[in-house]
């Protein structure tokens, strides 16, 4: 961003390569990123996350160490505290690290997650470009892996319910054809009392009747003159 840094009145923010940024203009150029698609911070930046508050102690309108007393300038290497307490100054020299034990630096100045070389000469900035990339890849990794994971919880609830219905249509058709077959028996018996009452009505009639009963009768007797009489006038 072309907009000249004025620490003592503007706030500051730092990238993973450590290149100072005024906050306001890295918000507006990420903001442009998501509406144009233009990028003029870098891939590096994937938001407001991977910028961090540069909180400097100045003298005399100069950013000096809290520790040493030295003035930050490019022959003094600057080390960002990341996160730090929000109250407290968190650009020092990197001297004063040797000074100050870890446990003393954090009680002074704040929990340290992460250290941040401000303006790192190029070799230096090589090596911190590479160890970002593969920070961002494992990063992107876990997210992949924890997003599959609650898919696959997601899919497998989803089996599980249509296992469920499988099972409960199974167990309604069991039932329906189990009742089906016990309508059926209980129709059957009045089917056949029906049946065998109308053979017997028949049969009776059949007896009762020469005519009729040469009909259903089946065996080869012989008839007696009279019921071959009868039979012609009946026929007749």
């Amino acid at each position: 961003t072309k907009v000249q840094l004025h620490a003592q009145d503007v706030p500051i923010v730092a990238c993973p390569y450590g290149r100072l940024y005024v906050k306001e203009a890295a918000v507006q150029a990420l903001l442009r990123r998501k509406t144009h698609g233009t990028d003029e911070l870098g891939a590096h930046i994937r938001g407001m996350s991977d910028l961090y508050s540069v909180r400097f102690q100045l003298e005399a309108g100069h950013a000096v160490c809290p520790v040493t007393g030295k003035a930050l300038k490019g022959s003094v290497p600057a080390v960002l505290i990341v996160p730090g307490n929000a109250d407290a100054n968190n650009v020092l020299s990197e001297s004063a690290f040797a000074q100050l034990p870890g446990d003393e630096m954090e009680a002074e100045y704040g929990p340290i997650q992460r250290k941040v070389r401000l303006a790192p000469p190029p070799q230096i900035l090589k090596e911190v470009e590479a160890r970002v990339e593969k920070e961002h890849a494992e990063e992107a990794a876990r997210r992949k892996a924890k997003k599959d994971k609650k898919k696959d919880k997601k899919r497998k609830r989803g089996d599980q319910k249509d296992g469920k219905g499988d099972k409960d249509s199974k167990r309604q058709q069991k039932q329906q054809q189990k009742q089906s077959s016990t309508n059926s028996s209980k129709h059957k018996p009045n089917s056949i009392t029906a049946a065998n009452a109308a053979r017997s009505k028949v049969g009776a009639a059949a007896k009762s009747n020469s005519v009729l009963d040469s009909l259903f009768t089946t065996n080869d007797r012989k008839l007696s003159d009279k019921e071959k009489k009868d039979r012609l006038v009946a026929r007749g």
